[in-house]
């Protein structure tokens, strides 16, 4: 928050999104109509709609690639289509995961 040139602050002088309480009752900063999880303060996004929120959730995208392997591999953990491109056998990790899916 800065203030104005005459010393006074003015709602122009703020610099931070505030949401208003009533559209956003846990408290995460994510209004409700944007939040996958209205009630819980810890979740507000679920990229694969598993029901399980992005922060709890290990494979965010649903794709079978844990989000730790994924980044470290370079790929996205939030898009399925974007998976790790090989791995230390030198077989795709794709097939891997295909062949020994549950």
């Amino acid at each position: 928050v800065k203030d104005n040139d005459q010393g006074a602050m003015s709602p122009d002088d703020c610099l931070e999104s505030v949401v208003a309480p009533d559209a956003d009752p846990d408290n995460d900063g994510v209004p409700n109509e944007q939040d996958a999880f209205p009630a819980e303060s810890l979740e507000w996004e679920d990229t694969d709609a598993d029901g399980v929120g992005n922060n709890a959730d290990t494979d965010d995208d649903g794709d079978g690639y844990s989000d730790e392997s994924e980044l470290a591999s370079g790929s996205d953990p939030l898009d399925p289509k974007s998976v790790p491109e090989e791995e230390s056998g030198g077989l795709p990790i794709w097939l891997k995961y295909w062949v020994t899916k549950p």
